[in-house]
């Protein structure tokens, strides 16, 4: 049986994220985050102490409950050519608008000698709202707006690196908290980006299908489609240029009774991008989503999942490489009326093609 919450929007909430920590309480969190060890606290704190308790709290038997977390790609890759849409139901009931708002947050470093060199804060605000026109399909618009700057992180993003011995892939020899995206061909064609930008991404328009809620032993099969409409400025890297097409398919399936939910997710897009700053790139893009959702509760889940994007570049250094994007974050449903997401991000296995380190939050409600 499905699960739902009726509740009502009271308003827009504003999350407001602080940085400018004085440089000792930097250095002294890092060290402490090497000593604890932050991700595997994170999963032990959060999983061990509630087990006995997650098969008589969890939210439900079925299949057809919140998965994935609606976190965005912030791979530079996939900032240049949005993609990788997985449709992500809202499971809301019939008839009502459901509000998605996000903001995710980026601090990415991307260097190859006399090829190109990333260095900026990515953040990115979006919108999205939908109809339920019925229990199975859902049809909306997703609204972004997607800002580069310098920010004000890079000192204590070192400093956090050097800690844990991870490198910094020489990003200590730049200036820090500025700007520049400069890519160059292998044919000496070359472009340039400096400065603060913010503007309107692109705009997309989707739909979403639940074909079947599953059984003891089926998944619940969520179909998915989406346009994306070229209203980012692509000359100052806000958008793709061309309209972009994508189809998606979502299984999710609970374990038994228990409180643990497994995701398996795919995609498909298609745009017609030929070449960036000289370099071919392909028309088609393929997405791979894995992970899994574990209720400690009746309102809050822990998620991990697992972003695996194909390259969009055929012949471009690690732009030419697939990127990978972890996420590990906790789901708390019943929060000022609304479910609320927090996240950090990782970038795994090349780690010159995706953000050094990203934050996700999110918030939904009915209206």
């Amino acid at each position: 049986m499905r699960h739902t919450v009726n509740y009502k929007c009271s308003g827009v909430v504003v999350a407001t994220l602080f940085n400018n920590l004085p440089p000792s309480n930097m250095r002294r969190f890092a060290r402490a985050a090497a000593r604890r060890g932050v991700w595997l606290g994170l999963a032990v704190m959060a999983c061990q102490p509630m087990q006995g308790r997650c098969a008589e709290e969890h939210i439900s038997d079925g299949n057809a409950v919140a998965g994935p977390m609606n976190a965005p790609s912030l791979a530079i890759g996939n900032v240049f050519r949005p993609g990788g849409y997985i449709a992500i139901p809202s499971y809301a009931p019939e008839g009502s608008w459901v509000l998605q708002s996000s903001l995710a947050w980026a601090n990415t470093w991307n260097y190859q000698k006399d090829r190109y060199i990333v260095d900026c804060e990515w953040l990115q605000l979006a919108a999205r709202v939908s109809h339920m026109a019925t229990d199975d399909l859902e049809i909306g618009g997703l609204l972004p707006v997607l800002a580069r700057t310098g920010g004000h992180t890079d000192k204590f993003i070192e400093g956090f690196h050097n800690t844990f011995a991870l490198g910094n892939s020489r990003r200590e020899g730049f200036p820090r908290n500025r700007s520049i995206v400069e890519l160059r061909s292998r044919a000496g064609q070359d472009a340039r980006w400096e400065g603060d930008q913010w503007g309107l991404s692109d705009v997309s328009l989707f739909a979403s299908w639940t074909l079947t809620q599953g059984s003891r032993f089926m998944p619940c099969i969520v179909l998915g489609s989406a346009v994306t409409l070229p209203t980012g400025d692509a000359d100052q890297l806000l958008g793709s240029g061309e309209p972009g097409y994508a189809v998606s398919a979502l299984l999710t399936k609970r374990i038994a009774k228990t409180g643990c939910l497994l995701f398996l997710g795919t995609s498909a897009s298609y745009a017609e991008n030929n070449e960036l700053t000289g370099s071919d790139t392909r028309k088609t893009q393929f997405g791979l989503l894995v992970g899994m959702a574990y209720d400690l509760n009746s309102r809050v889940s822990v998620v991990v999942q697992n972003l695996r994007m194909s390259p969009i570049a055929r012949d471009f250094e690690e732009f030419s490489k697939p990127t990978n994007e972890v996420t590990i974050g906790f789901r708390i449903r019943n929060l000022l009326h609304g479910t609320w997401e927090i996240a950090l991000q990782e970038n795994m296995v090349y780690f010159n093609n995706g953000a050094d380190v990203g934050l996700h939050v999110g918030y939904s409600c009915l209206l």
